[in-house]
Parts: C-alpha cells; sequence; structure tokens
C-alpha cells in the first residue's frame, strides 16, 4: 500500500548517521591502536561495504573505492586512523600531573621507564610509540614538541 510519494533518505543524511553512530564504534579506541596490515585491510573492506551500503551499490557494480570516497565526501580509513593516533599523541604530549610532574600515560607512551625497550621478538607488529614516529615522518612534522606544547599557551 502507498501513502503517496515515495520517502527516501539522501545520502548525505546516511552518511551523517553513518558518521554519528558507525564510525565512532568502529574507531573507538583507535587511538592508540597499532594495526597489523591485516588489520587495517580487514577495517578498510568494512568501511567500503558500509560506503556501498550507503549509496546502494553493490560490488556487481564495480565501483572503485576512491570513487566512493568521492560520492560520499569521506576521508579515507587510514587518514581517519592516522589522525586519531596523532590527536592522541599530542594530547598525551601536553600531559602533566598538578604537580608539573610526567603523567603516568606520558611516560607510557614515551619509555620513561627503565628497560621498556622494543622485544626482540616483534615480527611484523609495529608498537604505537614507531607507528607515531612513521607518521610524523609521512606528514613532515619536526618540530612536534613546540607544536603541542604551544596550544596550551
Amino acid at each position: 500500500m502507498s501513502h503517496g510519494a515515495e520517502k527516501t533518505v539522501s545520502i548525505q543524511a546516511k552518511v551523517r548517521i553513518f558518521r554519528a553512530c558507525v564510525l565512532p564504534d568502529l574507531l573507538y579506541g583507535s587511538e592508540v591502536w597499532s594495526t597489523t596490515i591485516v588489520q587495517e585491510q580487514r577495517l578498510n573492506t568494512f568501511y567500503f561495504k558500509c560506503l556501498r551500503t550507503l549509496i546502494g551499490v553493490n560490488l556487481g557494480n564495480r565501483m572503485p573505492n576512491e570513487q566512493l570516497l568521492q560520492l560520499t565526501g569521506q576521508p579515507h580509513i587510514n587518514d581517519l586512523l592516522i589522525r586519531n593516533c596523532l590527536r592522541w599523541f599530542g594530547h598525551v604530549n601536553r600531559m602533566h600531573t598538578e604537580d608539573k610532574k610526567l603523567s603516568m600515560a606520558k611516560k607510557v607512551v614515551f619509555s620513561y621507564f627503565p628497560r621498556a625497550n622494543k622485544p626482540r621478538n616483534m615480527g611484523t607488529q609495529k608498537r604505537w610509540q614507531d607507528k607515531i614516529t612513521e607518521d610524523l615522518e609521512k606528514f613532515n612534522i619536526r618540530n612536534w614538541r613546540r607544536e603541542t606544547l604551544d596550544k596550551d599557551k
């Protein structure tokens, strides 16, 4: 039974709902993740599956992922992961306790503990600190200490 004009939800509204409900759950805690290639591929697969569902395209239509991102106006999932990690890194870098001593989070992140060296048998898994260093180099951020501390002023 039809009650007049068929009501549809616009792609923009679907994307807003996706950004408000799905992405926070998907990326919860991603600030401190050190993902492997397999984990990033799984996140990518789910992310693009969601975007395809939003615009009503199935895999048989063979739409490239870049076109999906363009149609929905979404950034790549890897960019979101990097943004979250760097944002948390800046936040932790500015952390101090009330008596101006280093906070526990800052000690852990910057390995202020004795014998906090990289384990020898890590294989391809990177530490969070290694990933941050890689991202800082990727975006040519050299004076990060000064830039993060300047936000306090």
